[in-house]
């Protein structure tokens, strides 16, 4: 173990509090007449306790005398597929009067220790994975009641556990309200960009029905109904969620066999055409690039054709802007699932400037796509940057450099015994059996 400050003492979390597995959901306890609201690990966040979905379950008097929450007492979800997620604590505040918890949780009651102490020092143990090593399992990690209990802990006087909690809660403060408005202002870059596609797109520009500006030859459709992947899959086809930030993932795309291509040959691509999203997120549109040339789109996309009066890049990013999202959402169908059918596709009003005036749109909102990946850049960058500021601040709270140390605070060895002591005496004494009188 890493050498501790003078003063502090390595423990373990069992030492310092009590520390109880949650008790066990059954269907027998799905009805009875001391119904109770239970946590369990869904309602352990990193934001806090979430009582949005909290469930009830039978626990009769003597149960609830074990499982019920008190102000102050700290939860542990007890187990996850993640190793950062094992572990993840919230503070209990009394959110619901007599809340009971389930064996998804461990339930930690402090013992003369700060709780916010151990809350930042077991997040920190659940967010460095420590917590997931510490579990068993394979594929989902159990830390457990006992795996907790011998978790170690890096205990410093009392008074300095105060004057870490206020010093960690300051700097966190600071650095949440920094990637917070960082994070505003990637939420206002959307609008942003949607000012520019309104400004862009002038009111008094021709319009037609884009119908009349698509080939002829190769009318608007959408693709294979049911594409059916396989190993045995040749040609790739363009889904919904291959488009995103108006360009086709192509790494990312399926492959479908060569006989539904040929089925479906009348939505086959060619460089240059544009795909549209016509089902569920009805504002994805791209230009088919070079490599994609006799590939296909699935039922769910829309493969158009514009002719030579209509830039496909001029097109794809009208088929996004404000004007055009209006035109979809009044006309979308559908009730599960809502987007647009083909004929109403066919007459959305298209804006036809000449050609020299798309290009010059098109370099404005060029502008405005550099600009906003710029500045996505640097939110990207601020948070892994928090990221890595929230483990320096934790990592230096718990080795006693984030706060100075004070000589005349009572030393955790002296705190460490007290707690003993108090354990002791708390201890009911065992009863011993007297001797038989012959």
């Amino acid at each position: 173990m890493k050498e501790l400050p003078q003063g502090w003492e390595w423990t373990t979390i069992g030492e310092v509090a009590d520390i109880q597995l949650g008790r066990q959901r059954s269907p027998r306890n799905h009805q009875g007449p001391h119904m109770r609201p239970y946590l369990r690990s869904a309602n352990i966040t990193w934001q806090g306790i979430d009582t949005t979905d909290v469930k009830e379950m039978n626990f009769e008097p003597d149960e609830a005398s074990i499982f019920e929450l008190q102000p102050g007492d700290l939860l542990l979800n007890e187990a996850s597929g993640s190793p950062n997620e094992v572990g993840k604590p919230a503070i209990w505040r009394g959110e619901i009067e007599g809340c009971c918890f389930q064996n998804t949780l461990l339930r930690v009651r402090p013992r003369q220790v700060s709780t916010e102490y151990l809350y930042w020092y077991c997040r920190a143990a659940a967010l460095s994975g420590r917590f997931g090593e510490a579990g068993r399992g394979v594929n989902i990690r159990h830390l457990g009641k006992q795996g907790l209990a011998t978790f170690p802990l890096a205990l410093p006087p009392r008074a300095e556990q105060e004057r870490i909690v206020a010093a960690i809660e300051e700097h966190i403060s600071r650095l949440d309200a920094a990637i917070g408005a960082a994070a505003s202002a990637q939420r206002r870059l959307s609008g942003f960009y949607d000012a520019v596609l309104h400004a862009t797109f002038d009111p008094h520009w021709p319009r037609e029905p884009l119908d009349a500006l698509n080939d002829p030859e190769r009318p608007i459709c959408y693709g294979i109904l049911k594409p059916r992947t396989s190993e045995a899959g040749t040609v790739p086809y363009v889904e919904v969620r291959s488009i995103a930030g108006g360009r086709i993932k192509v790494e990312e795309l399926r492959m479908t066999t060569l006989a539904l291509h040929q089925e479906f040959r009348r939505s086959e691509l060619r460089a240059g055409d544009v795909t549209l999203a016509i089902r569920g997120s009805v504002d994805r549109a791209a230009v088919v690039p070079e490599t994609l040339n006799g590939a296909n789109v699935s039922r769910d996309v829309a493969r158009i054709a514009p002719a030579e009066r209509l830039l496909p890049d001029f097109l794809a990013v009208f088929l996004v802007s404000p004007e055009a999202r209006r035109f979809f959402q009044a006309h979308a169908r559908g009730v599960a699932v809502q987007g647009i059918n083909i004929g109403d596709l066919r007459r959305l009003p298209v804006p036809v400037p000449p050609i020299s005036v798309q290009i010059e749109a098109l370099r404005r909102v060029e502008e405005a796509r550099f600009g906003m990946s710029r500045i996505d850049g640097e939110v990207a960058t601020a948070q892994r940057r928090g990221s890595k500021l929230r483990r320096s601040i934790l990592a230096a709270a718990f080795s006693g450099r984030l706060v100075p140390q004070d000589p005349d605070d009572e030393p955790a060895s002296v705190l460490l015994e007290r707690i003993r002591a108090e354990r002791v005496a708390a201890t009911p004494a065992k009863r011993t059996r007297k001797a038989k009188v012959s």
